[in-house]
């Protein structure tokens, strides 16, 4: 298997959604978070080589909720960023227990682009409760 550094030097290594590498098939950058629900900042560590850069994205399941105001995301120690829904910071709410939501970082803010299909823990209900 190449190596990363052996990739940049021959041109063969590409950037795809935050990982750098030889990337031949789909790639999401995954992680979960264990953060308690009223912590502010929620933290993941993701499979991978990742870097934040404008269109990076993340699907990061939770095992806690969000009950803190204006949550930020802090992916792989690289600092923590605002969470947003929309065009507004997300609401406490926005994070349920149990569900993978997939974000994409705009260049300043992580974006929820919504939670993943049956992700519920212990059921493969889709959007439901157990």
């Amino acid at each position: 298997m190449a190596q990363l550094k052996d990739l940049l030097v021959t041109g063969a290594a590409r950037f795809l959604n935050g990982l750098y590498g030889n990337l031949n098939g789909n790639v999401l950058n995954y992680g979960e978070c264990t953060t308690a629900e009223a912590t502010n900042t929620k933290t993941v560590t993701t499979n991978g080589v990742f870097e934040l850069q404008p269109g990076s994205e993340v699907a990061v399941k939770f095992t806690n909720g969000n009950s803190a105001s204006s949550p930020t995301l802090n992916v792989n120690g690289l600092g923590a960023k605002n969470i947003y829904l929309g065009t507004s910071v997300a609401p406490a709410a926005a994070i349920q227990k149990g569900y993978t939501y997939l974000f994409k970082y705009d260049g300043t803010n992580w974006q929820i682009l919504g939670p993943s299909v049956a992700t519920r823990l212990g059921t493969d209900e889709v959007g439901g409760t157990t």
